[in-house]
């Protein structure tokens, strides 16, 4: 039987970059109403579910 993926909240802490400078974060979006995804810079996430790297 071959390997189930796991979600993204679990294979972000995997995948994801640790290096200075890096913040990788993810949420639910029903916990961010309102979150603009396309916005550029993205602004910070208020319920985040993981984060990964020293910049978050």
């Amino acid at each position: 039987m071959p390997a189930r993926p796991g979600t993204t909240f679990e294979s972000l802490p995997r995948t994801s970059s640790t290096e200075a400078g890096y913040c990788t974060e993810a949420a639910w979006a029903s916990d961010n109403p309102g979150y603009n995804a396309d916005a550029t810079p993205a602004a910070r996430l208020k319920k985040v579910q993981v984060s990964v790297g020293p910049a978050c």
